[in-house]
Formats: structure tokens, C-alpha cells, sequence
């Protein structure tokens, strides 16, 4: 998710040269970046009432096809349906696989894992506040073009 958030700019920019977004560069990104913030809020919703590995599967098999639905309607250039993808990605992420890798690494994983587990999550923490002052510092230069 990470990833798809600070490549954002440079996939709208990309579709707003080739014509075929319909909203600003700015607009869209913002949106994304409000649906990872809004999902990510819910995390535990779906752990309530579904069982984690049916849900981890169930996210994994949803990941694979938003993903490869993403890839083809970037090529095809429906930035619409494109950005809906992304959208839906983020937020099933959040709420399936994101939320049982972060916060149930203690009922997921064994003991002697836990320790990775936590030293991920410290990792992703650092490398988040890395990328997110980037992506701060340069947005405003990129959405002015």
C-alpha cells in the first residue's frame, strides 16, 4: 500500500498526460491517500466476525485480482476504473491482510516469531515516516505541474 500511495502522483500524472483522467492529479491522490486513512481506522472490523484465516485467503485471492484488474486498466487507460481499483485494493488490504499482519502478529505467530514480527513492525513504522516526508516534500512541487 505503501507503495501504490507514493507512486500515486507519478501514476496520475502519467494518465492526465495521456488524457484520460478525468479528475486533478491532486484530487486523486488525495483520495487514495483518504481511503488508506479511513480504512485503516476499521482494521478489526472483520475479525469480529469472520475467522482470520478465512480472511486472510479470502484478502489474498481479492489482492491478486484488484492488482492484476489495476495493471490492465492502466494499460487501456480507463483511469475510472483504474483509480475504483486502487480504492477497493486499499481498503481490503486495510481490513483483511494489513490489520492480521500488524495487529494480530501475537495470536498469528508462534513465540519465537514474535520478535520478527515486532521488528517488521518497527521497520515498516521507520520506513513509513521515511517515505511520508518525501512524499510530503515533493507533492507540492508535483501537483503544481
Amino acid at each position: 500500500v505503501n507503495s501504490i500511495l507514493i507512486l500515486a502522483n507519478t501514476i496520475f500524472i502519467q494518465l492526465k498526460a495521456s488524457g484520460s483522467l478525468g479528475i486533478s492529479v491532486k484530487s486523486a491522490t488525495v483520495l487514495l491517500y483518504l481511503v488508506n486513512f479511513l480504512s485503516s481506522i476499521f482494521t478489526n472490523t472483520l475479525s469480529k466476525f469472520y475467522g482470520q484465516k478465512k480472511i486472510l485467503i479470502q484478502t489474498q485471492v481479492d489482492i491478486i485480482i484488484l492488482l492484476a484488474l489495476t495493471a490492465l486498466f492502466s494499460q487501456l487507460g480507463y483511469s475510472g476504473w483504474l483509480i475504483l481499483c486502487l480504492v477497493i485494493f486499499i481498503t481490503v488490504f486495510n481490513l483483511g491482510i494489513g490489520s492480521l499482519s500488524y495487529i494480530h502478529a501475537h495470536e498469528t505467530c508462534v513465540d519465537a516469531a514474535v520478535g520478527f514480527a515486532t521488528r517488521g513492525i518497527a521497520q515498516n513504522i521507520v520506513n513509513g515516516a521515511i517515505c511520508s516526508s518525501f512524499v510530503l516534500l515533493t507533492e507540492g512541487i508535483i501537483w503544481h505541474r
